[in-house]
């Protein structure tokens, strides 16, 4: 994960004060219960994004010989197999 826990709290403090603050949502949650749940949103959200770049990893693990090969530069590769993951996945990073 990218974030730091302390990072991702923050965020969702700041992102449930502004929703419950300007009545973009109703809820009967707690400020502090929905902080929580937009941690626990944002932290899944980063997780979805963490496992996908290790399934990348491992696929071009498979490869590496034939990319050593032809001199291929792995973040290239790295970038065009996840960006091709998530075009299929219809995935939002």
């Amino acid at each position: 994960m990218r974030l730091r826990r302390e990072v991702i709290d923050r965020l969702a403090r700041a992102i449930a004060r502004e929703l419950v603050h300007y009545g973009y949502v109703e809820t009967e949650m707690t400020e502090d219960d929905l902080r929580h749940r937009l941690a626990e949103v944002i932290t899944d959200d980063l997780r979805v994004e963490d496992l996908l770049n290790q399934e990348v990893r491992d696929i071009l693990a498979q490869y590496e010989s034939e990319m050593d090969r032809r001199n291929v530069e792995f973040s290239r590769m790295f970038d065009l197999v996840k960006r091709r993951l998530v075009r299929e996945r219809n995935l939002i990073l």
